[in-house]
């Protein structure tokens, strides 16, 4: 797994689809009922253990320009 060099060892994930070819991996019935729940399910895992910062609920910034005089 060179490509996700930057990620953690945990979040890694290897699953090996057989009987599906290079064509067949991304698209069609086994995508959907087989290959597709199990990357959805990996993201949503993922995204749980991200800590994500607090949102700013101030109101937006306004700059006012005295009118001239």
């Amino acid at each position: 797994m060179s490509a996700c060099r930057c990620l953690p060892a945990g979040k890694h994930r290897h699953h090996v689809q057989p009987g599906v070819g290079h064509y067949g991996l991304f698209n069609g019935r086994r995508w959907t009922a087989e290959i597709y729940p199990v990357v959805k399910d990996h993201i949503r895992q993922s995204e749980r253990s991200i800590s994500r910062p607090a949102v700013n609920r101030s109101p937006p910034f306004r700059v006012s320009v005295p009118a001239p005089g």
